[in-house]
C-alpha cells in the first residue's frame, strides 16, 4: 500500500477526519471490511445493462438497507431510483441536451456565490483542497483541485438548466458527494461496465443530480427553490415524527424552545451530506435514492434518539451545544440500526406532508 493510500480512507478523507468518537472510527473499519465481503453478491446483482431485473424485490431491499458497498454506488446508486438519469432524461424531453452546451452557457448572476461554496466543499479531502484567494475564491491555475473545477462546472450548469431553481446553497455539498460516488477510480473491480475517466464521472455525476433534484421520489429541487417549500416540508414533517415515535424527547425539546430550524435544517438541506461522515452520508442515500424521504426522516429522528437520555438532562444551552456536536460525534451503526427499528409508513408521510400543503398559504410559496 502506498503511503497515500495509507493515510486517507476508503472516501479519500485524512485518516481520522471523521473519528471524532471511537463508534465512528469502528464503522469505518468494520464498513470497508464489510464492503469487501458484500462485492461479490452485488456483482451477480446489478447486470451492467439490465440492471436489477431478475432480483428479488425483498432481497435487494435488505442488501441497500445494510448499505450498497463502495465500489458499487457508482453504477447502483441511478438503478435504485425510481426514475434514474437515463429515463429521467427521457421523461422530462432533455435528451436533446448536452452537458458541455450546459457547462458553455453564459455566465450567471449565480457565479459568484458558486465560486465561494466550492472552495468550502469537503476542504479536507485531496481532490476538493485548493488554494483560496482573496474574496473566498478559488486561486484557479495548474494547481486548482480538480474535484473543484468538476464541481464548479456541475453547478454552473445545473443553474442553466433549472433557472426557476437556479443554485442554492447546499447543493454544492450533494454535488460534491456524487462526485465521490461516481468516482471510477473507486470502482469494485468485479464491476464490467466499461471503464471511464474524469470527464465521464462528471458529467454521469451532473445527470443524477439532475435526476434526484427533479425526480418525484427524492424532489430535491424543492429544497431549492426560492421558496425553500421543501426544506420547510422537511422540517415540518420531522418535527410532526419527532413527537409521534419520540414523544417525551420532543416534548422536553419544546419546553426549552429548541426547534428543528435551529439544529436540523442543513441535514435535510444536504440529506446529510455536509456535516456527518461521508460513509455515514452515503449509507443514508442509499436509501434516500431506493425509498425518498422516509428513511431521511427516520434518520433524523435515530440521531436524537440513539442520545435521548443525554439530551433529556439539557437545558437549552446545553442542548443547542449537544446537537452541533452531533455530526462529529455520532454513533453510525447505533443511528443507522435505530432508524431502520423506527417504525414508519410511507402513508405516514404521505399524509403528513399532505398536511403541511393543506397548512400552508398560497402566498408563502
Amino acid at each position: 500500500m502506498s503511503t497515500k493510500a495509507a493515510e486517507t480512507d476508503a472516501w479519500g478523507f485524512p485518516q481520522g477526519a471523521w473519528h471524532a468518537t471511537q463508534p465512528a472510527a469502528r464503522f469505518q473499519q468494520t464498513t470497508e471490511e464489510k464492503d469487501a465481503d458484500r462485492d461479490l453478491k452485488w456483482a451477480r446483482m446489478l447486470h451492467p445493462t439490465k440492471g436489477f431485473s431478475g432480483v428479488p424485490t425483498a432481497v435487494l431491499k435488505r442488501r441497500w438497507r445494510k448499505g450498497v458497498p463502495r465500489g458499487w454506488r457508482r453504477a447502483a446508486w441511478p438503478e435504485l431510483m425510481d426514475h434514474g438519469p437515463a429515463e429521467f432524461k427521457t421523461a422530462a424531453g432533455l435528451r436533446q441536451i448536452t452537458y458541455q452546451s450546459l457547462v458553455n452557457s453564459p455566465p450567471s448572476s449565480y457565479d459568484e456565490v458558486i465560486e465561494k461554496d466550492v472552495v468550502r466543499t469537503f476542504p479536507r479531502h485531496a481532490r476538493f483542497a485548493t488554494a483560496v484567494a482573496d474574496g473566498g475564491r478559488s486561486a484557479g491555475g495548474d494547481d486548482e483541485a480538480a474535484a473543484i473545477s468538476s464541481l464548479r462546472r456541475i453547478l454552473r450548469a445545473y443553474a442553466a438548466l433549472d433557472k426557476e431553481c437556479g443554485y442554492c446553497q447546499g447543493m454544492n455539498y450533494v454535488a460534491g458527494l456524487l462526485l465521490l460516488a461516481c468516482d471510477s477510480a473507486s470502482r469494485s473491480p468485479n464491476d464490467p461496465s466499461a471503464s471511464s475517466d474524469a470527464a465521464d464521472d462528471e458529467e454521469r455525476c451532473f445527470w443524477l443530480l439532475v435526476a434526484t433534484a427533479r425526480g418525484p421520489r427524492t424532489r430535491l429541487r424543492d429544497l431549492y427553490l426560492p421558496s425553500m417549500v421543501g426544506c420547510r416540508r422537511a422540517l415540518y414533517a420531522y418535527e410532526a415524527f419527532l413527537r409521534k415515535l419520540r414523544p417525551k424527547l420532543a416534548a422536553h425539546l419544546e419546553r426549552e424552545n429548541v426547534q428543528p430550524a435551529m439544529y436540523a435544517t442543513h441535514w435535510f438541506v444536504t440529506v446529510f451530506a455536509a456535516q456527518f461522515p461521508a460513509p455515514f452520508a452515503a449509507r443514508a442515500w442509499d436509501r434516500f435514492l431506493a425509498e425518498g424521504w422516509k428513511p431521511v426522516y427516520q434518520i433524523g429522528v435515530a440521531l436524537l434518539a440513539a442520545r435521548e437520555r443525554e439530551l433529556l438532562a439539557l437545558d437549552f444551552e446545553g442542548l443547542m451545544g449537544a446537537l452541533r456536536r452531533l455530526p462529529e460525534t455520532v454513533d453510525v451503526e447505533r443511528t443507522l440500526g435505530l432508524a431502520l427499528r423506527l417504525r414508519l409508513k410511507t402513508s405516514d408521510v404521505r399524509d403528513v406532508e399532505k398536511r403541511f400543503g393543506d397548512d400552508v398559504k398560497p402566498q408563502d410559496l
